[in-house]
């Protein structure tokens, strides 16, 4: 049947059994050599001993009528795993489809277990290749000729004994090379004899694993002097390098070189555990540990660039802050010398925000990545999830509506499968209100602020109840909160409730005689102003801090600005001359002067017939001032100019509106020079109900622009806020602004008054 170096083994009858036996028997001129007959009976009686499914079975030991030593075993019909190895090699077709490597793999588990068997009765195989190896033609796995085995010297419960074990005479000397070139490990290959244990089959199996999966054995050489010298210099090619083609999983490749370390101690303790290591990877948990690696890899990656991401992002948010300051100091007619320092920042900002965009990228490939490889992966998830959120607050904050639906909407999908509440509570936004007044009791009504055809309206009243109240949950969104008390001046409050905002407002009422009838009484508070980018030369965004105040309802009509100039001209009727409308600063007067009184036209300059009740234009803010000195006298109270944050608070209230009747353009809302089918014209104050604020502030959008009291930076300028008559949606966004010489005067500039409350 075969034959080694050793002995030869033949097929046997046992005529006692009925049964067909192999026969091992010595070679001719071994027999007489009494160190190869103990070895010899010591295979016979350690294979003997060792009674286990993957070990061939010995049936009996003794001597023919020649008297010649002999031991039978089992008869295995079969093919060695180096057979089999060889025909795949082949590509026979037949073997090829029948030992795929999924039942190689299963088959090499056994092996290992009977190798780990062997280990716990003391005993090392030392010769383990694909050759020792057999393949059952009904499925048995058995590991094949003991006879360079080795019995530990240390003391193991049931032990496996031999007559030779106990004779240190015939034991194999130090120096002495045991096993097959290929298969042995470095300290058989050194003769290192007393450093031996079951790890040195750690290495053969690995060495018999190697070559299943990639189909060629560890070294290869001329002879085995070359092979033992190539496995002690030089290193080992990883399978996955040695075999490409064969697509070696990196599990099985790390197993492999595991088993081939060099250093006994990096080799696997045991070969249970390397069947371990095996049967993982079959069940696929190496798998999920590999992809798990991967996972924990990506995820730090994705955190790397989740934090390039978020300190872009502030970046770009001081850039487009530095920028905005520098537009809200540079007036629209500065020269190119004034305009460099903008340009440069707003190429650093454009850098910025596609370095920004790039880490994002980056960073929500990486998460995804790490979710691919590992589902189970919370803190990818919860990573992404704050991405995600991220992405999503920054495109809300800038008021990018496509970019917050797509970032809300990756946000939503992701929690769709893995709730995390703590996303979903902030998605919802609901925040909460708390209101106190100056005096308290007084009745507090609470509107939801919806666009009806283009304006904020409100509706759903809902009675809070008598101050001070608290209102939790609120859900985010824009509110008008009414209060209401006798005798008290109704104050309409517009709010905005942020996401997650707890907020908490204090208002002071007054009574109708206290604020006068023709001004709106402003609560202070914090308003966010600016930061429109559709506007012109608008302030950087931002909160300020504003004290309460009240402004006119309405512009200083012709019909007030005639009575002003009346009563100066009995004080000083020059001066009262140099003050009236007019369409230069030092000519070109509008009002008729007769008598020492001062007559409105019957028409404008364009011959539209002139109306008192028009905003009064063609004055200064010099001449706009001296009106509220005047008025100031006659009335007893403190007038003044707005300040321009005070107009922008009151044309925008709490929401940051774009226009003061909402979010969208609609030139029929104001007196602008697209709202009626005729050329542009002025109209009577307050023609426009429809261009009112949200605290009830009239022509704010049309009819004139405002002068107001804020200079600009060099002094000799003043802010103008405010559509006109003849302007387009530009100047009728509440954030736009102009400047003009304080002694300059144009046919759209009017004014209003402020006062302290």
């Amino acid at each position: 049947i075969a034959r080694g170096g050793m002995g030869r083994i033949v097929s046997a009858e046992d005529p006692n059994l009925g049964r067909t036996v192999a026969m091992k028997l010595l070679l001719q001129g071994k027999a007489e050599h009494t160190g190869i007959q103990l070895r010899f009976t010591e295979e016979a009686q350690i294979t003997g001993q060792l009674q286990h499914p993957n070990i061939v079975p010995v049936h009996e030991l003794g001597l023919t009528p020649d008297g010649d030593l002999y031991f039978t075993m089992k008869r295995v019909n079969g093919r060695t795993l180096r057979d089999i190895l060889r025909q795949i090699r082949r590509r026979d077709e037949v073997t090829v489809r029948t030992y795929t490597r999924s039942r190689l793999l299963n088959a090499f588990k056994q092996v290992c277990l009977g190798v780990a068997y062997a280990h716990s009765r003391g005993v090392v195989h030392r010769d383990l290749k694909p050759s020792n190896i057999m393949f059952g033609d009904f499925g048995e796995v058995l590991i094949m000729d003991w006879g360079l085995a080795k019995i530990l010297p240390r003391a193991l419960p049931g032990k496996v004994q031999s007559h030779r074990s106990g004779q240190s005479r015939w034991a194999t000397r130090h120096g002495e090379v045991i096993g097959t070139p290929g298969y042995m490990p470095p300290e058989l290959a050194l003769g290192q004899l007393d450093d031996v244990d079951e790890r040195a089959d750690l290495y053969s199996l690995g060495a018999i694993l190697y070559e299943i999966v990639t189909l060629r054995p560890t070294y290869t050489g001329r002879d085995a002097r070359t092979i033992l010298k190539k496995m002690l210099q030089e290193p080992l090619i990883p399978p996955s390098e040695r075999a490409p083609e064969l697509d070696v999983p990196p599990d099985i490749e790390a197993i492999c070189l595991k088993c081939l370390a060099k250093p006994i101690k990096e080799r696997y303790a045991s070969a249970l555990e390397l069947h371990d290591a095996i049967e993982a990877f079959l069940e696929g948990a190496l798998e999920r540990d590999r992809r798990r690696a991967q996972g924990q890899q990506a995820l730090d990656e994705a955190r790397a660039h989740g934090e390039q991401y978020r300190a872009l992002t502030r970046r770009v948010n001081g850039l487009a802050g530095q920028i905005a300051q520098i537009r809200a100091a540079l007036p629209p007619w500065a020269g190119v010398e004034r305009r460099r320092e903008l340009w440069a920042a707003e190429e650093n900002l454009d850098a910025a925000r596609r370095d920004r965009t790039e880490a994002y990228t980056r960073a929500a490939q990486a998460y995804r990545h790490a979710l691919e490889q590992d589902a189970e992966l919370e803190a990818a998830r919860e990573g992404l999830a704050q991405l995600y959120w991220q992405a999503f607050r920054e495109a809300e904050q800038h008021k990018d509506r496509g970019n917050e639906l797509h970032y809300e909407a990756l946000l939503r999908d992701l929690l769709r499968a893995h709730p995390q509440p703590q996303f979903a509570r902030r998605l919802a936004g609901d925040g909460a209100l708390a209101v106190q007044t100056d005096p308290p009791g007084v009745r507090a009504v609470l509107f939801r602020v919806e666009p009806v055809d283009l304006v904020f309206t409100p509706v759903e009243p809902r009675d809070l109840g008598t101050t001070p109240v608290r209102l939790e949950p609120l859900a985010m969104g824009n509110y008008l909160l009414v209060l209401r008390a006798p005798g008290l001046r109704e104050v309409q409050l517009p709010l905005r409730i942020g996401r997650l905002e707890q907020a908490e407002v204090e208002v002071k009422l007054y009574s109708d005689a206290h604020l006068g009838r023709s001004f709106v009484y402003v609560p202070g508070g914090r308003f966010e102003l600016g930061g429109d980018p559709e506007a012109h030369w608008a302030l950087p965004p931002g909160g300020r801090e504003l004290p309460a105040f009240c402004i006119a309802r309405l512009p200083v009509s012709c019909r007030q600005y005639q009575d002003f100039l009346d009563a100066l001209a009995t004080q000083d009727l020059d001066e009262a001359r140099r003050r009236r409308p007019r369409l230069f600063a030092q000519g070109g007067f509008l009002f008729e002067e007769r008598d020492g009184r001062f007559y409105i036209p019957d028409a404008d300059p364009s011959g539209n017939p002139w109306d008192p009740n028009w905003p009064v234009m063609g004055v200064s803010a010099q001449d706009a001032e001296a009106y509220c000195a005047w008025r100031s006298q006659v009335d007893g109270v403190i007038y003044r100019l707005p300040t321009e944050f005070e107009w922008e608070a009151a044309a925008r209230g709490a929401d940051g509106r774009p226009f003061v009747w909402g979010e969208r353009w609609e030139p029929t809302y104001c007196n602008c020079a697209h709202s009626r089918a005729h050329a542009a014209s002025l109209e009577p104050c307050g023609s426009f109900p429809t261009d009112r604020s949200p605290y009830g502030v009239l022509d704010l959008a049309g009819g004139v622009a405002d002068w107001t009291s804020t200079p600009v930076a060099d002094g000799h300028e003043r802010i103008i806020r405010g559509g006109s008559y003849n302007q387009l949606e530009l100047y009728a966004r509440a954030a736009s602004r102009q400047a003009a010489p304080q002694d300059s005067v144009a046919l759209h500039v009017g004014f209003r008054l402020a006062r302290d409350p």
